[in-house]
């Protein structure tokens, strides 16, 4: 999994389903895999990444969508992974940029700081596992 920043925006460059390389040459394919969501929780200047998968479905991806991060103040940022067994796993760091003028969360505008945010499917499914690639 790589992470990296564009503005306020967090990319996340990872393929579930273990047909493609990312970081390392995957050693197990699970084609019928698909990301059902990207948690992630900021903790002070740590942000913590889980991925939520499932069974593939139709408009599924095998990788998560972009995170956005308008609500954390500029600054930078360490990522790390959480699998669901609690173990960290840190994927580098980030710089948050400010939003411009007129934005929601921009200069002219306090920005609101979330404790918790998830994206995608917000109807996840609790069979749901959590994988690292």
């Amino acid at each position: 999994m790589k992470v990296s920043a564009k503005d306020h925006v967090l990319l996340v460059e990872c393929d579930v389903s273990g047909l493609k390389q990312v970081t390392v040459k995957p050693t197990l394919i699970n084609s019928g895999i698909g990301v059902r969501g990207l948690k992630h929780k900021r903790d002070g200047n740590t942000i913590h990444l889980t991925v939520v998968t499932s069974v593939l479905e139709k408009g599924m991806k095998t990788s998560p969508k972009p995170v956005d991060l308008s609500d954390c103040p500029a600054g930078e940022y360490s990522v790390q992974y959480l699998d669901p067994d609690g173990t960290k796993h840190a994927l580098g760091k980030i710089t948050v940029k400010r939003q411009t003028t007129g934005e929601p969360g921009g200069a002219d505008q306090p920005a609101t700081v979330p404790k918790s945010k998830s994206e995608g499917n917000e109807n996840a499914k609790p069979e749901s596992k959590e994988s690292p690639r």
